[in-house]
């Protein structure tokens, strides 16, 4: 009988236990499933989607969006200091498909003879010019501007030279380049927004406006980021671009 009732308390005073260690386990698996398990965070109005933050050219243009100030200042440089930045952006370009061979043979020409330069740094970029000039004339130039994290170029100008490449064709490339081809929603704009030799797109997924112009004074191209409230040429959108 006393064995019985042993028993009969042991079972109580376990299921006593039980029950009281039971809102602890229950606790801790809720802490476990909190801490280890993956969510996702909601994305703010205005932000850049998971996937174009993954793009490293997208990124670093939003980026600087967000933490833009002042202009930065260019500062006096020797030639001989900027020309191997101009001429690894050049170079890049150019083994991009993005600068034809005159065009190249015509940029390091330049840069070979420039006799000022200046430059700049901020928020991850930096910027070089080299020009050349004779008394009495406009200099011609090179500028460019490059993420210093990838030297990837996201502005590029040559004056002074004609150039009668087709601007749509260089710009398909220089997307290509820039690592933005990936970005489903590309749209191209209207060319009656700008000069003639000039070829644009846009993608509200990555925030980038990329453009290049080409005429009878030079070549430019460059890319921006804008949010998809201020983009200024939301618009004159053309056509979707369907790669």
């Amino acid at each position: 009988m006393k064995q019985k009732q042993l028993i009969f308390k042991a079972g109580c005073a376990l299921l006593l236990c039980a029950s009281l260690a039971l809102p602890g386990a229950l606790a801790a698996w809720d802490d476990f499933q909190l801490l280890y398990t993956p969510s996702v965070r909601p994305q703010a109005d205005g932000a850049l989607s998971y996937q174009a933050r993954e793009l490293p050219t997208a990124y670093a243009l939003y980026r600087r969006r967000q933490l833009f100030g002042a202009q930065a200042l260019e500062q006096s440089a020797e030639p001989s200091a900027a020309a191997p930045f101009l001429t690894q952006a050049t170079n890049a370009l150019h083994d991009a498909g993005v600068l034809s061979e005159a065009l190249y043979a015509k940029a390091l020409t330049r840069l070979s003879a420039a006799n000022a330069a200046s430059q700049s740094h901020q928020d991850g970029f930096s910027f070089a010019r080299c020009s050349e000039s004779s008394q009495g004339d406009a200099p011609a130039s090179i500028e460019s501007e490059w993420i210093d994290a990838t030297g990837i170029v996201t502005q590029y100008r040559i004056t002074d030279v004609s150039c009668q490449d087709d601007p749509q064709a260089l710009l398909e490339a220089y997307q290509v380049y820039l690592g933005l081809q990936t970005l489903s929603d590309w749209q191209v704009l209207s060319p009656d927004l700008f000069s003639d030799g000039t070829a644009a797109s846009w993608s509200s997924e990555g925030q980038v406006y990329i453009y290049c112009c080409v005429n009878k004074d030079g070549l430019q191209l460059g890319a921006a980021s804008f949010s998809p409230a201020e983009f200024p040429f939301s618009g004159n959108i053309l056509e979707t671009a369907t790669g």
